[in-house]
């Protein structure tokens, strides 16, 4: 009887074990666990908000942009059209091109909070003159 009773509580010993381990987690295991969400968070792309681009029709004179904004020039020809800025440290400019049969009118970007007017010098060298109110 003795012997059953040992055999019987070694066998309960194993179980509880062969249990415990099975609900357990190791430092290993957490580790492991942690490093798997810091790969999934890395690879999961973080997205910036993206603003819609201020689109200045022909005939403006005035438009008001906040910082990062890009400001799409329309023009009535890309071919011979320019655009100067009298401040390049409040907007930065591209020119009108294209790009594999792609037409990009002129724009700038909005750098910084100031007042800058942008020139826009069409192929018949005519010129019109936007100002440009940038704030925060």
């Amino acid at each position: 009887m003795n012997r059953t009773h040992r055999a019987a509580g070694a066998a309960a010993f194993l179980i509880g074990v062969v249990m415990l381990t099975g609900c357990s987690s190791s430092a290993s295991d957490s580790a492991s666990s942690a490093a798997t969400s810091a790969e999934a968070s890395m690879a999961s792309p973080v997205f910036s908000p993206v603003m819609p681009p201020v689109v200045l029709e022909k005939t403006a004179t005035m438009a008001t942009a906040t910082v990062g904004n890009i400001l799409d020039v329309n023009v009535d020809t890309l071919a011979g059209t320019t655009i100067d800025v009298d401040k390049p440290d409040l907007l930065e400019v591209t020119q009108a091109h294209e790009t594999d049969g792609t037409q990009f009118n002129p724009s700038a970007k909005a750098l910084k909070a100031g007042t800058a007017v942008i020139t826009v010098t069409n192929g018949d060298n005519t010129t019109r003159q936007i100002t440009v109110t940038i704030t925060e």
